[in-house]
């Protein structure tokens, strides 16, 4: 039984991958499967260029097979692509010379990780990657024949093109090859006309778009050349980078308060087992894993170590963004694989089974069984109420929800706090969902502004409908003037 353990662990992380879907999808999701849905302009975002296209293929491929949504259709690519990269990740750490066994616990370890768990749950961008990145280390790592390296190469330009993110490990894939291996002239010229196939993809895909309103530059750059993204030094970034980090492992997140208080006794037996876990692992530390330096140690160390570096200051630029870390822990783990010896025993998998109970408790059941950030009430009230003008909070997740349900052509009936009063002076129906509970612990509430909120009191609010969430009861107001 031991001896399958790591297998079978394993194996359960992948399983929970296809049956725990994210109910609570992000807004991105919604505009992903929205795209894929009615097949619009596929290729319209740089950033992650070629994802919405594979999306679209395998949803019309699930279809051959049995009818599904199309965001049933997203969340069964990136379960099954969180599936292929565990795999794949599974086999590089083969390489650095560990036994089928040694490499499963490793890999186990970042699969637990709450990072990967929640973006192969969701219809988000950075799983696919993923598993095209995990596919060209493999090759790259397996040998420096023409035929792996030009798969090494080709693998990381689908990658990059899957999301730019991926550049990074593009670019430290480009400085070990030339800088830091030992690999002949041929290779190194091979490996890099590959990826000049990046910029002929992002340019084919310009022409073919007719983008013609914009530069090839401005393109390939998307937000980041509009202003809706862009770099932050800063004390809040600084803060949000550490939490993330940190968030990327183990699950923190100011719901959880509130899963406490709605689960007591299953809160109890949680904290009860990782309590006994904890203490299990103090005192049997020396027989759960042991660290020691290798008599030669691998150069491929650096490679991964390099893509580290790049990802963490990366998402430290992005204000911390949490989406920017996914990789980190396998990054993390493959440099100390190949930089060290590692030997795992069988015990070292509570550690996974602390985190995998941590992370499954506090994020992934959550948002698969609660309505955290659901905006299915809003969405409905919009699209049954044609004539009426709409201020929500969560705006553009409601506008990608419409866009999923009608299609992009629906009429854009949202409007922001500052002009209730212009609408409502001629005539306008005007609904808003103020006040909607959530919890200030998070990032979104970190940044939030509340001026939104601080006009919204000069109206009379008449409550209409009504949802639950974790947070408690929440209205739908119809907005009135005050002397009416």
């Amino acid at each position: 039984m031991k001896k399958n353990a790591p297998f079978t662990l394993l194996l359960i992380i992948i399983a929970l991958c296809f049956l725990l879907p994210n109910n609570n999808t992000s807004i991105d999701s919604w505009f992903y499967a929205a795209s894929v849905k009615h097949n619009h302009d596929l290729f319209n975002n740089s950033h992650h260029l070629l994802y919405n296209f594979f999306a679209f293929k395998t949803w019309q491929f699930l279809n051959l097979i049995y009818p599904v949504s199309a965001l049933k259709g997203l969340l069964l690519l990136n379960a099954f692509a969180a599936s292929v990269s565990l795999f794949l990740f599974s086999q590089i750490i083969k390489l650095a010379g560990y036994s089928s066994k040694n490499a499963l616990i490793l890999t186990a370890f970042c699969g637990a990780s709450f990072g990967f768990l929640r973006f192969a749950t969701d219809a988000e961008t950075y799983i696919l990657p993923l598993m095209w990145t995990f596919g060209s280390a493999y090759f790259y790592i397996k040998s420096d024949k023409p035929l792996y390296t030009a798969l090494a190469s080709f693998f990381a330009v689908i990658a990059v093109c899957t999301h730019q993110l991926q550049i990074w490990w593009a670019l430290a894939m480009f400085i070990h090859i030339w800088f830091l291996s030992k690999r002949k002239l041929g290779s190194q010229l091979l490996f890099s006309s590959i990826l000049l196939l990046i910029p002929v993809i992002y340019f084919q895909t310009y022409v073919m778009g007719r983008y013609c309103n914009i530069s090839v530059t401005a393109f390939i750059l998307g937000e980041y050349s509009t202003g809706g993204a862009g770099l932050d030094v800063s004390l809040k970034a600084l803060l949000l980078t550490i939490v993330n980090f940190f968030r990327t492992f183990l699950q923190v997140h100011g719901q959880i308060i509130f899963l406490l208080k709605k689960y007591p006794y299953l809160s109890l037996a949680v904290i009860a087992s990782l309590i006994k876990i904890i203490i299990f692992v103090i005192l049997k530390s020396r027989e759960i894993i042991i660290i020691q330096k290798r008599v030669q140690p691998n150069n491929f160390a650096l490679l991964f170590l390099l893509t580290f570096v790049f990802n963490l200051v990366f998402a430290f630029l992005s204000s911390g963004n949490a989406e920017f870390m996914v990789m980190l822990p396998f990054m993390m783990m493959a440099y100390i694989a190949f930089k060290y010896e590692v030997i795992t025993h069988t015990r070292s998998l509570l550690i996974v089974l602390f985190m995998l109970i941590w992370n499954l408790f506090t994020g992934i059941l959550p948002s698969c069984f609660e309505n955290l950030t659901q905006t299915d009430v809003q969405s409905q009230l919009y699209i049954n109420q044609p004539e009426a003008y709409f201020v929500f909070e969560n705006k553009p997740q409601v506008e990608n929800q419409v866009c999923y349900t009608k299609n992009f052509e629906s009429n854009n009936h949202f409007i922001t706090a500052d002009q209730i009063q212009l609408y409502l002076d001629s005539g306008k129906t005007v609904y808003t969902d103020f006040g909607i509970k959530t919890t200030a612990l998070s990032r979104a509430s970190f940044l939030k502004d509340e001026q939104q909120n601080d006009i919204l009191k000069n109206f009379k609010l008449i409550k209409t409908d009504s949802f639950q969430n974790l947070y408690g009861k929440n209205y739908i107001y119809l907005i009135s003037k005050k002397d009416e």
